[in-house]
């Protein structure tokens, strides 16, 4: 077996983007729903490779490989992915920040009781910390 880490992130990338983007609209939510976690997880799995490996950025138009670009078609080409990604992060921001400015990071559905037990109360709300 071959590995091709650059084939198998572009491949993520490619499935990602049609699950995140649909019909010209962003699409928040992981198999739990949307929360500050899961919201972020899904922003992570584009800027976290596009920031961390040169080959791979979508920041400069001019410079965005053909294969990241065919990937990533879903949303867009060269110009309108970095601008769909702000924006997408503008609204990441607003939705998760408090009147106070303090960032909320509340688990949503990552919290669950044990199999069997039943919780006191909704710890969706419940800080992560």
């Amino acid at each position: 077996m071959k590995l091709q880490p650059r084939q198998q992130l572009l491949d993520v990338w490619e499935a990602a983007a049609r699950v995140s983007f649909r019909d010209g609209q962003w699409v928040w939510g992981g198999r739990d729903g949307s929360n500050s976690l899961s919201d972020a997880e899904q922003l992570l799995c584009f800027t976290f490779p596009s920031t961390e490996l040169s080959a791979l950025r979508v920041d400069t138009p001019d410079e965005t490989a053909d294969d990241v670009l065919d990937a990533l078609r879903t949303l867009g080409d060269s110009v309108e992915i970095p601008r769909l990604l702000l924006r997408v992060f503008r609204e990441y921001l607003e939705t998760y920040t408090g009147i106070d400015g303090a960032p909320i990071f509340a688990g949503g559905g990552y919290f669950r009781p044990a199999a069997g037990a039943c919780p006191a109360a909704p710890p969706r709300g419940t800080p992560v910390r």
